[in-house]
């Protein structure tokens, strides 16, 4: 009889451990991990890892519908993630809570506070919160002489093909979404064209812009010599007063006897700069022409050599990564 009351009781104490057990779980888990800054910490821990995708997936960090052509710089490959993060505990009135959260990003501490609101409990025991706003920034991206760039690891981002992005022929401007807590380079590298990083920290939901001053790459102007050179090699070839395509020509008022001989005095060296709506090949060179001409006054005849100045403006096209065109 007493051993049946020893299994009672111990059967008892078993049902009320696990109860206390279940308990103290539901508490640490809503604590820990459905809380308000639960929330938080997990939208931080995502992108510290570099998970994007998680971290766009928490409750309230997307729209509703949003295009998923606007989501280019959420993800990992687009940002520089935070370190050193630390979450306060929530400060919690009613159905709202605000969570403050220190990291640092670029090298800074920085700041940045959250506002969460509550959901219905998950199977009425577990605490479900949401971004009361979305944790993010919005980054304006201005580019001058171009219409595209780089930022993070991610190839180039074209503002012609971006939603609400707005392009010109020879400029370019876009807003894009970005992480609250994370850090962005935005740059220009390619083979032709370059732009010195501008480096940017999002610490609030507020709009930061950046305005890229696209400049030329010394193989740039050392390709477009090439063909200019050769262009212009070709143009003394011709034996005419106004060689057809060339920047040069010959004008007299007697007549010019038999084929014009041309040659370069003084190849220009090109410098390339940006027009109203184009690069413009530049340069200042000096071709030579020489023949014989008949007077029309007198009937004689005499050898003509003279210098031709001429001038570039040429307007370039970007086609490529590593191309161009005329």
């Amino acid at each position: 009889m007493l051993s049946r009351m020893k299994f009672v009781v111990l059967v008892v104490v078993i049902a009320v451990a696990a109860a206390v057990v279940g308990v103290v779980s539901v508490i640490l888990v809503n604590r820990f991990v459905y809380s308000p800054e639960g929330v938080v910490r997990s939208y931080f821990a995502a992108l510290e890892v570099g998970d994007a995708s998680s971290a766009r997936a928490l409750p309230g960090v997307l729209s509703p519908g949003v295009d998923p052509d606007q989501l280019i710089l959420l993800q990992a490959a687009a940002y520089t993630p935070p370190s050193q993060v630390a979450v306060s505990a929530a400060r919690v009135e009613g159905g709202e809570a605000s969570v403050e959260a220190s990291f640092v990003v670029g090298g800074a501490k920085e700041r940045a506070t959250f506002t969460l609101v509550a959901e219905p409990p998950l199977w009425g025991i577990f605490e479900q919160w949401r971004f009361a706003a979305p944790p993010l920034g919005q980054l304006q991206v201005t580019v001058a002489h171009d219409t595209g760039f780089q930022v993070g690891e991610i190839g180039e981002v074209d503002i012609r093909s971006y939603p609400g992005g707005t392009a010109e022929a020879f400029s370019a401007s876009a807003t894009f979404p970005v992480f609250v807590g994370a850090g962005y380079e935005v740059y220009r590298d390619s083979a032709l064209l370059t732009a010195e990083p501008l480096k940017v920290s999002v610490t609030d939901s507020g709009l930061r812009e950046v305005a890229l001053d696209v400049a030329v790459t010394p193989r740039f102007v050392a390709k477009v010599q090439k063909e200019i050179d050769a262009a212009l090699t070709k143009c003394v070839t011709q034996t005419v007063l106004m060689p057809t395509g060339c920047p040069f020509g010959y004008a007299t008022e007697n007549r010019w006897l038999g084929d014009a001989s041309w040659s370069i005095v003084t190849m220009p060296r090109v410098t390339i700069v940006p027009g109203e709506d184009s690069w413009l090949a530049t340069g200042d060179g000096v071709a030579r022409i020489s023949g014989t001409v008949q007077s029309l006054f007198d009937g004689s005849t005499s050898p003509v050599e003279a210098d031709v100045e001429f001038s570039l403006a040429v307007p370039l096209r970007v086609t490529g990564p590593a191309t161009f065109a005329f």
